[in-house]
Formats: structure tokens, sequence, C-alpha cells
């Protein structure tokens, strides 16, 4: 009924073709009535910051506007057959008088041909203390209420990749794909998992062992449509880390979105150096994983078992899963 973040909304229909991949441009628009306050200078100079702005949409939405969220845009559902919204302002004069006073924003009769509240609706109350503003125990102080209304029209184009989608002309139920047992066919494999790789700290810092090198060769004729990796830790510092980069859930190597700059980045550029940078992996047919400077990041943490479940699939055939265990000791 009430938040600081929009909600936005949209539907377009399209077409599925068998065999094609399909782009979809939707227009979301908004589907919230917005309200921003906007404090005048001698209001914030006559009044102390424990003010506080009560917004109401007089259905269930109820926000108040302070110190803490001055700035922001408050959303609030659109209430059924209303044409305004309510504000409740209390605050104390920098002389220690309490004003509690109540106003009606109203939308115009003339506005859009619809007097009721609407969505993508923006009103921003401007709050100030009036030209001459007066203290008296029974008017209290009368401020100055304006108010600009902006009605949003537009919206936000979004593009929704409709891949994945398995084409059924019939419209009857389509089984799971199963691996074509042919060897050679056209099915994504693993090779260099499962595995077990196992290598000591101390032996790595006297120069008597080397970090393992784990490759890991991902064959996908079709193409690769998702690389998912799960990483599960006994250490708890690395655990920790792993949580702080978003990275303790898994994760789409091929499909990385906000993660790529944490994926691509090397390890002294606060990334973690899974992936190489300008080098796409969706759509590749053939692609070598290669870990192993990830290994100089777990000798960073100390000892501990370590698990990466790796998942891959093309969009046709079942996924292929392996699972890589690395052991470091102290």
């Amino acid at each position: 009924n009430a938040s600081e973040r929009p909600y936005f909304k949209g539907m377009t229909e399209f077409e599925v073709l068998a065999g094609k991949t399909t782009k979809v441009n939707t227009t979301c628009r908004l589907q919230n009535v917005a309200v921003s306050i906007a404090l005048s200078t001698d209001f914030t100079t006559k009044f102390q910051d424990d003010y506080s702005i009560t917004v109401t949409n007089g259905d269930g939405g109820v926000k108040i506007y302070s110190r803490a969220v001055n700035g922001k845009t408050l959303y609030f559902k659109v209430p059924d057959q209303k044409n305004n919204v309510q504000l409740v302002v209390k605050a104390t004069t920098k002389t220690n008088v309490q004003i509690a006073q109540n106003y009606s924003v109203v939308k115009p009769n003339d506005a859009e041909g619809n007097s009721n509240l609407l969505s993508g609706d923006e009103f921003t109350v401007n709050v100030g203390v009036g030209d001459e503003p007066s203290v008296d125990p029974t008017t209290q102080i009368k401020l100055k209420i304006t108010v600009d209304l902006t009605m949003h029209e537009t919206g936000v184009t979004i593009e929704i990749p409709t891949e994945n989608i398995i084409f059924n002309e019939s419209g009857t139920p389509t089984p799971d794909p199963t691996p074509d047992p042919t060897p050679g066919g056209d099915i994504v494999t693993l090779t260099g998992v499962p595995a077990t790789h196992t290598f000591s700290i101390a032996g790595v810092k006297g120069g008597t062992e080397t970090v393992p090198t784990i490759q890991i060769n991902i064959a996908a004729p079709k193409g690769i449509k998702k690389l998912m990796v799960e990483i599960h830790s006994t250490n708890a510092d690395f655990t920790a880390t792993l949580e702080s980069l978003k990275l303790n859930v898994p994760f789409d190597l091929a499909n990385p979105g906000e993660l790529l700059p944490i994926l691509e980045n090397t390890i002294p550029d606060g990334g973690i150096g899974l992936i190489a940078p300008n080098d796409p992996i969706r759509g590749k047919t053939a692609y070598l994983f290669d870990i192993t400077s990830f290994m100089s990041l777990l000798s960073q943490f100390g000892a501990g078992d370590n698990t990466f479940t790796i998942t891959v699939g093309d969009g046709v055939h079942q996924d292929v899963t392996g699972v890589l265990t690395v052991k470091v000791t102290q």
C-alpha cells in the first residue's frame, strides 16, 4: 500500500516460434501515486529537525516523511475513487512551540478529464512557513502549502528475453528432454569433474608445492545457455566473503548481470577473476573453464573444504552437473 520503491507493470502479446529466439519490448508504466515533499529554507530555519509529515492515500497506505527520508519520493497504491491524499504536519519551532495541522492535497477537476487519482500521478508538496508566520495559542502557525502535479504518461521499456521455451504445437505437455545416447551427439559434456584436489598453504608459501591446475572442458554443440556455479565452504571467512559479494547463492556465469564486474575483475581489483573480461560465455559451443587462479584466493583464507557444483545447460538437452572439491590444509 505504501513504499519507498515504485511499482511498474506492462503487458505485451507475442508469438513463440519453434527454434527461434524472440525479444519482446514491453513498456512498463508506473502503477503508483507518487508524493514528494519539498521543505523550504525558511521551514528548516524556523523548525527543529524532529518534524514529521504523515502521508496517507485513504486506502491503507501510510508513510511518514521525516528527516531520515528527506529527498525521497514515496509511492502509494492508487486508491479507489479518491481524488486526494492527506497530510498531517507535526513540527516544533526553534522556540519549542509545537504544531499539528491537517492538509488535503486534491487533484484538480480538469486533470486528464478525471479528478480521481490514477497511476502515474505525482504530487510535489512544497511546505513553507507562510509570508508572515505568527505563533498564537489558538491558531498556531499557518503553513504555506503549494502543490505541483505531474502526470506520467510515458513508460520505461524493458527487454524480456523469451528463451528456453520449449515449443509444442499440439499443446500437449512436452516430456523432459533426455540426453542423446549416440557417441558424438550434440549433448552437453563436462570433462574434469567430478574431481578432488588437495594442497597445503604451508607448501605453497614454502615453495615446495603449487596450487593445482584446475580446468573443466565444456562442450555444448547447441550453445551454452547457462553455466551455473554454486560454492560451499567450511571456512567461515571465505563464506562471509562470498556472502558480501552476493556469491553465496548459485550464480550464472553465462548470464552474469550485475555480478559481471565481480566475476571479471582480478583479485587485486576486488573481483574473483572467474571469467575473462569482454569474452561472453553464452552461446559458446566449447569453453575451457579455468579456475586455477581462483586457488590462490582460497589459500588466503586458510584451511577448509570447498565444493563447486557446476551445472551447464543448452536449453535443449538435460542439464549436466559436476562437482569439484578443493581441500586446503595448513
